[in-house]
């Protein structure tokens, strides 16, 4: 039986970046980021926000994620790395792992 314990979500985290997160999910939130008249966003980043647009639909197209590599589930890298790299916190808590 597959136990997701004994998948390296935290190995394939760039994998999953650029296969299973989409564009449309950021803009869910965050499509006021396109508009060119923001005040709330420098110039460099309306500049790189004008590329994501011009080249959307053409053979250099950019997703969200090629420059922001660290979106997602809030905490995920953390979460994922806490759960590899466990200590236990007690003696308990070390047995129960140990026989698992």
């Amino acid at each position: 039986m597959w136990r997701s314990q004994e998948k390296d979500w935290l190995g394939n985290g760039e994998y999953t970046r650029k296969n299973y997160t989409f564009d449309s999910s950021c803009l869910k939130c965050h499509a006021n980021i396109l508009k060119v008249s923001d005040g709330n966003i420098t110039r460099k980043t309306n500049q790189m926000h004008e590329k994501y647009v011009q080249f959307k639909g053409t053979k250099d197209a950019m997703k969200c994620t090629d420059c922001h590599k660290h979106v997602g589930h809030k905490n995920l890298g953390s979460m994922l790395y806490e759960q590899k790299f466990h200590q236990p916190n007690s003696w308990d808590e070390w047995e129960k792992e140990r026989n698992k």
